[in-house]
């Protein structure tokens, strides 16, 4: 099984700089919120920077939510580590998609994004998805791909409960520090909004702007220590905090590991 492990280096000065992430330390801690009306179900990117908290057959056992969409009929659309396997997975009604990647680091920060498109004007089947880390897409897949049907609509963006930090199904809480979290509505964007290509070949994180977010986007960049859910995208889509407090908000960052 590949492995991919990549830590950061303290970025030169002028370099963008992340100030701030948030601990989620696997004791019912998430945020979480529901969109009063739905979005683009179709067409939306995720994107965020995680350390994770364990390693494969030690600290909380489960699965790791990143980001996911629960509509309350024993299903939810979610993005997630495995602790059995240290893959990343996107699970949705039934189907996934599980890197064969296997991403064991504890003492590094990851970027992933999830980029998604399943209208008629992406005409490739196998681009509907897109996940990538560090900038690189990924291509090799345990047990298998699949992609969802053109015009397929996901949970996520639906007026359904949204979260981060809680596999919600399964009342698994997630072990890990995130930073730097984006979710675009209506668009499947590369990983250049998000980053760049570093001196030394490491990928690293750069100012996101011209980006819009839509309806039920968000950017959560966890600078409020009384207010870890606050939205700043200009969207005012903030989520609800659950169990998180300031002594959550962590300088250690993508430029600040």
């Amino acid at each position: 099984m590949p492995v991919l492990n990549t830590g950061l280096a303290t970025p030169a000065t002028g370099d963008f700089t992340i100030p701030y992430s948030c601990r989620f330390d696997a004791t019912s801690a998430y945020l979480h919120k529901t969109p009063a009306g739905a979005g683009n179900r179709k067409t939306w990117t995720f994107s965020c920077w995680v350390k994770k908290h364990w390693i494969m057959g030690g600290g909380a056992l489960g699965y790791h939510e990143l980001f996911g969409a629960d509509s309350g009929d024993d299903a939810e659309d979610m993005i997630f580590f495995d602790t059995t396997t240290n893959n990343l997975r996107f699970v949705f009604t039934g189907d996934e998609q599980v890197t064969a990647a296997d991403f064991h680091d504890p003492s590094a920060w990851y970027h992933f994004m999830v980029a998604v498109d399943t209208s008629t004007a992406q005409g490739t089947a196998d681009d509907r998805i897109m996940m990538y880390v560090n900038g690189t897409r990924l291509t090799d897949w345990y047990g298998g791909k699949d992609n969802p049907a053109e015009d397929y609509e996901f949970r996520v963006n639906n007026t359904v409960a949204h979260y981060i930090g809680l596999f919600h199904r399964a009342s698994y809480y997630a072990n890990i520090t995130l930073a730097e979290v984006h979710f675009i509505d209506g668009a499947q964007l590369a990983p250049a909004s998000f980053g760049e290509t570093g001196d030394y070949g490491e990928w690293k994180p750069i100012e996101v702007t011209g980006v819009t977010y839509g309806t039920n986007g968000f950017y959560l960049d966890f600078a409020d220590a009384a207010d870890l859910g606050n939205d700043v995208s200009g969207e005012d889509n903030d989520f609800t905090v659950v169990g998180l407090t300031a002594v959550d908000q962590m300088l250690d960052s993508p430029t600040n590991n």
